[in-house]
């Protein structure tokens, strides 16, 4: 009962950081031992200060809450998905890299085109990467990550692919 608690995100019901980091340990180990590849899609609320400072903290939360629902009704059985904090988000997908890339654009139109109750339209940008040979939690993060801000350098509401 506590361990379910300690590992799932009060406010969305999804995967917190602490299952995260276990889920991508057991990722990296695998990838180690048996060179099972897998890929990770790192994405945030593009501009999503504006959606509390305009509609209240109350409407972002339940923005947040949407958002979770919304993107777990798009992944399967291969996708482990989770609130790394914030507005950010993290899918962890069995799926080689042009693959994830395929899914992470599918993901980014699914939710530029829902209306969000309380807060209307909104975008999300999305940095992939993929598992690669002297891996870490760290080095594969950041990856992602330099993909997310490229794209919020770019325009936002994209998909950025860093190998």
């Amino acid at each position: 009962m506590f361990k379910k608690h300690a590992y799932y995100d009060s406010l969305t019901r999804i995967a917190n950081r602490l299952r995260i980091d276990e889920w991508l340990e057991k990722k990296l180990k695998a990838f180690e031992d048996k060179r099972e590849g897998f890929s990770i899609i790192f994405f945030d609320i593009d501009h999503f200060k504006s959606v509390n400072d305009s509609f209240g903290h109350k409407v972002g939360d339940e923005v947040l809450v949407e958002l979770a629902q919304l993107i777990q009704q798009h992944l399967t059985s291969r996708e482990l998905f989770g609130r790394w904090g914030g507005e950010e988000f993290i899918i962890i997908s069995s799926m080689a890299g042009e693959e994830t890339v395929k899914l992470a654009e599918d993901i980014r139109k699914v939710v530029a085109n829902h209306h969000f109750k309380g807060a209307g339209n909104l975008t999300a940008s999305f940095g992939v990467t993929h598992s690669k040979p002297g891996d870490n939690i760290d080095s594969l993060l950041n990856r992602a990550d330099k993909g997310l801000y490229r794209c919020k350098n770019c325009g936002r509401n994209q998909v950025s692919y860093i190998k």
